[in-house]
């Protein structure tokens, strides 16, 4: 990892790349509280921001982006707030929320990635607030812009959501949660 972040650690990390590393380019985990602003983590063979292990934090204004996995990878019951932060041309997922995570997405642009923009899953609860999330799709792959699964409960408001090659949201699974205000248009 280039920033590992542990045991209420409370870091501070601002205008720094973050990039090329064999892990993810910020791992959070056991209840660390890291505040990482205006950075760019890119390049990484794993997540570009990992938070684990009922890890908070605070991220604003990153580019997250080109990482051979997840944008963000967030599980293991984590809060953390994202805010004003670019998350684009990941492998996987723009944003992976599982294993009853949470936390806040705000003002976020989520885009070109090879797999959904969101995916939702594991009894998790988090909310997004005036997100874009748009053209996340594989040539040839049918991928909604949004996948809810595994009883989990997000809140969308105010999202915007478009340019997929499936639907905008997929919900199944037992799977629930709260559209409000939100433009969901041009997906196949």
């Amino acid at each position: 990892n280039c920033l590992y972040c542990v045991e209420k650690t409370e870091a501070t990390v601002q205008k720094t790349k973050i990039i090329n590393s064999r892990y993810p380019g910020v791992y959070a985990t056991e209840t660390s509280n890291p505040s990482i602003k205006a950075c760019e983590l890119d390049a990484h063979l794993s997540n570009g921001i990992w938070v684990n292990d009922q890890a908070k934090g605070t991220y604003t204004n990153c580019h997250i982006h080109d990482n051979q996995k997840y944008g963000l990878n967030i599980g293991g019951s984590s809060t953390p707030s994202f805010k004003d932060c670019e998350i684009y041309g990941h492998l996987f997922t723009g944003i992976a929320v599982n294993d009853q995570a949470s936390g806040t997405y705000t003002n976020c642009h989520i885009h070109d990635n090879q797999s959904n923009g969101l995916n939702i899953g594991g009894s998790s609860t988090p909310s997004f607030e005036d997100c874009k999330i748009h053209d996340n799709k594989k040539e040839g792959e049918p991928y909604p812009g949004v996948v809810v699964i595994n009883s989990s409960n997000p809140s969308l408001k105010a999202c915007e959501i478009y340019g997929h090659l499936f639907t905008g949201i997929f919900v199944s699974d037992q799977a629930s949660g709260t559209y409000t205000n939100c433009h969901i248009h041009d997906n196949q």
